[in-house]
């Protein structure tokens, strides 16, 4: 796949658990990189899937771009859509911001959810929800690249029916800014919601209708030709 698809980011189910798993700092102020696969000590090593191996190296590259994004983004505008859907994502969903924030001590980085201006909660005290989508925002802000493959396993774990809902409409947005998006799910919330946002594309009048929608947004209205449902 890898040869269509040159990155392809994959979120595996239960991203609660591996979201606020332990690990040394992945970077200092002199960029000094932390390979989470070979600096582990052989008598503390873990046993954990690939797909959970890929999900912490996106925390990991997440910080190793941080310093760059902007460079990228002034470059290439089309991510700057990117960066805006995390935006999006964290102000409308999750009432809050994802970020890395510095301890000035020894100039490693953890990763904090911040839902006002000065108070800032460890990941592993923050709701289910915030760790399950936690992921997704580091992916939008610091590693997006249009025509990626973003794989997520049961996007439902962990969210209320309307949080489903809302992140339905949200993962259009993502198709329709240029990404290829593979989901598994068992919530017949998210596909049901899918033909709300097919006939809502069809019907003509989505300024009118937005209002009805969850994230009242119309790019998350989508062509059929678009989307593909597997039994």
């Amino acid at each position: 796949q890898k040869t269509i698809f040159p990155n392809i980011p994959i979120f595996p189910t239960e991203r609660t658990t591996f979201i606020t798993f332990p690990f040394p700092p992945m970077l200092n102020k002199d960029k000094q990189t932390y390979n989470l696969k070979e600096n582990s000590k052989k008598d503390t090593i873990l046993w954990i899937s690939e797909p959970v191996w890929e999900l912490l190296s996106i925390i990991q590259k997440s910080l190793e771009e941080y310093f760059d994004r902007k460079k990228q983004e002034i470059q290439h505008p089309e991510i700057k859509e990117f960066i805006n859907l995390a935006n999006f994502l964290e102000k409308n969903i999750l009432f809050g911001d994802i970020s890395f924030e510095e301890y000035s001590a020894s100039g490693s980085f953890e990763l904090i959810y911040k839902p006002a201006e000065n108070t800032s909660l460890e990941l592993n005290i923050s709701s289910s929800m915030v760790k399950e989508l936690a992921p997704l925002v580091l992916y939008l802000k610091y590693l997006a690249q249009p025509g990626d493959l973003l794989v997520i396993d049961e996007p439902e774990m962990n969210l209320h029916p309307a949080a489903q809902v809302e992140m339905t409409e949200f993962l259009c947005m993502l198709v329709n800014a240029g990404l290829n998006v593979l989901i598994t799910t068992h919530s017949p919330y998210i596909v049901d919601h899918l033909s709300n946002l097919i006939f809502a594309k069809e019907c003509g009048r989505q300024e009118d209708i937005k209002k009805h929608f969850y994230l009242e947004q119309e790019k998350s209205f989508i062509p059929k030709h678009s989307i593909s449902v597997y039994l």
